[in-house]
């Protein structure tokens, strides 16, 4: 049975007026949007989604407890850590550990979109690290999604990729591997030749039955125009609102 989303209606709300006050001040970073962690076996999936304000920079949002992903009674994984931590530079960070059940399952990690003021061909850098860990004596492995079998995804503006990002992570009979990739590789940074005003980070990969996995990533951009600084969310209501969306 394929999964079918709904977001509560407040939660709507709260996104709803985080892209309108986007539109009306640009002059401030802001959280714009939800992070979302999907498991999804063959026909079966289900989400967790947190919808985000706040009025602190940095911010940080992190997962209070485990969060089991079931479609009805059958458990595809468990989100065991998620953090998020974002930055007026700007620059967004994404942790994360999952655990699969008793199949091969993918997830998907989206972190919330961070908008600023438009800045044209800034310096950036992405990084990333993926670590898999065998439970049950088989070996394990994370295969990435994106495009060339890569597990993390950096764009910007909604939908313009930037890099790709960590390889195939194997690791053998009862043993833990990370496998870490940086574009551009080494230090530094490098141009992304256009207006930005919009980043956002993603990690996409299948992992093995009953294995662990984890990740964490930053994506970092900087121009002669970046904002100064100011607080993330114009709202000020500093909050944090949880939802789950179910099957309908």
């Amino acid at each position: 049975m394929s999964g079918r989303h709904r977001i509560c209606g407040l939660c709507a709300a709260v996104v709803a007026a985080c892209a309108i006050l986007a539109s009306a001040s640009r002059a401030r970073a802001e959280v714009v949007g939800q992070i979302t962690v999907t498991a999804t076996q063959q026909n079966l999936t289900d989400s967790f989604t947190f919808a985000w304000q706040t009025s602190d920079d940095p911010a940080t949002y992190l997962l209070s407890a485990p969060e089991e992903l079931r479609d009805g009674t059958t458990l595809l994984g468990t989100i065991k850590s998620l953090q998020v931590d974002i930055d007026q530079d700007p620059g967004v960070q994404l942790k994360f550990a999952v655990d699969a059940n008793a199949s091969l399952t993918t997830f998907t990690i989206t972190s919330s979109t961070v908008s600023f003021s438009p800045l044209v061909n800034p310096l950036a850098f992405a990084s990333a690290g993926v670590t898999v860990t065998d439970n049950d004596s088989d070996g394990a492995t994370v295969t990435g999604l994106e495009p060339g079998a890569k597990a993390y995804r950096a764009f910007y503006n909604g939908s313009t990729d930037w890099a790709y990002l960590v390889a195939p992570v194997v690791a053998g009979t009862d043993t833990t591997n990370t496998v870490n990739d940086r574009q551009p590789a080494g230090n530094g940074r490098l141009p992304i030749i256009n207006t930005v005003s919009s980043i956002t980070s993603e990690f996409k990969f299948t992992l093995t039955a009953n294995d662990s996995a984890s990740g964490t990533s930053r994506f970092d951009v900087q121009g002669n125009n970046v904002p100064e600084p100011a607080s993330l969310g114009v709202l000020g209501i500093g909050s944090l609102l949880a939802l789950r969306r179910r099957r309908a």
